[in-house]
């Protein structure tokens, strides 16, 4: 799956001539033929990145970075797990010890002050392909409680229906005292792009920042990336459903169900940033997570096919989505009432007809 370039050289501010950086003293518009092979400076980059341990410090910091130097998008990726909408303090690499005097060092820290009060989290982060690890997250988790923190903030590449939703199972009686929040990549990325590009920052060395964030985030090396594709058991899963062997048993069939749950998420994302307002998938909103992937099991082992929906503000009605891996048709769709009024000639009797693409 492709990565979305997301407004990458938006907001540069060098002479208001919207390159990252003039060349000894030349004419803004006057760049010479050989200036335009040439890569222009960041204030992040993304080059000397040196294995995996490396890529998660340099993510860690500079999200956290942006997250103080810029209030409004800090506010926007905390304020809805709790916090203030206070002054912003970041941290990374912090050491804590546990309850056995072993230290530990989670990948970061924030803390939101407004007047008296104090809103303090402890973050763990992963990059490109490294999943969370079950054992760490549930650590520190008791780490947290242990020195008083409000919540533990888990960052990825797996991305979930909201933040309350985990990728990793941990004990929830840790979390009594402790609230546990997800963010992926993906959702961070979209974040940064709506603030940027559609509601707007006023300070612009601030938008130009935030725009800096994002260019380094859209880049491969950053290892910030978006749904990769649908797992290695796909394919497995794919030829079973056409010959019609796909049984309700086989581990896979729940495997690819929640792959495609994530992938409707990676969907809303993606249109979200490209229509600058906030699309969601469509689903019921009292029905839990795993009583939706059990319905796409059932759909996927009794007819084949995978569905789902996307729900775009100020439109007529959600879109469809149907993959029938039987007929090998991808379908979208939608579907409007007809009009309860009128003469009957005049009324719209049936839906919308389905595009497929085989």
């Amino acid at each position: 799956m492709s990565r979305r370039n997301a407004c990458r050289s938006r907001g540069s501010r060098a002479n208001g001539c919207g390159t990252a950086q003039s060349t000894r003293g030349l004419a803004c518009g006057s760049a010479t033929h050989e200036e335009e092979t040439w890569h222009p400076a960041r204030l992040i980059p993304v080059a000397g990145i040196k294995g995996q341990d490396e890529q998660e410090r340099r993510a860690t910091s500079v999200l956290l970075a942006v997250m103080g130097a810029v209030p409004k998008f800090g506010h926007a990726l905390v304020c809805p797990l709790g916090a203030p909408r206070g002054r912003i303090r970041s941290f990374a690499e912090i050491q804590l010890q546990d309850g056995d005097g072993k230290t530990h060092i989670p990948d970061g820290a924030i803390v939101v002050e407004r007047a008296s009060k104090e809103w303090r989290a402890l973050v763990e982060v992963k990059t490109s392909r490294a999943d969370l690890a079950p054992d760490q997250v549930n650590r520190y988790l008791e780490m947290a409680r242990d020195h008083g923190f409000d919540c533990l903030i888990t960052i990825s590449n797996q991305i979930t229906s909201s933040h309350d939703e985990s990728p990793v199972s941990v004990d929830r009686r840790k979390t009594r005292r402790v609230r546990m929040f997800h963010l992926s990549w993906w959702a961070i990325v979209t974040e940064a792009v709506l603030q940027h590009r559609f509601r707007g920052i006023e300070d612009p060395d601030q938008a130009w920042i935030l725009g800096e964030l994002i260019a380094y985030l859209d880049h491969e090396n950053a290892g910030a990336g978006g749904f990769q594709d649908m797992g290695d058991r796909w394919v497995r899963v794919r030829d079973s459903a056409r010959q019609g062997t796909l049984r309700a048993t086989d581990p896979e069939v729940r495997v690819i169900a929640e792959r495609w749950e994530h992938f409707l998420d990676y969907l809303a994302l993606g249109l979200s940033q490209d229509l600058g307002r906030d699309v969601v998938p469509a689903r019921p909103r009292k029905q839990a997570p795993a009583a939706r992937v059990d319905l796409l099991c059932q759909g996927l082992v009794s007819g084949g096919e995978l569905t789902g929906g996307l729900r775009v503000p100020d439109t007529i009605a959600p879109l469809d989505l149907s993959i029938d891996l039987r007929a090998r048709q991808v379908t979208t769709s939608v579907r409007v009432d007809a009009p309860a009024d009128g003469r009957p000639n005049s009324q719209l009797d049936s839906p919308s007809a389905p595009t497929g693409v085989s």
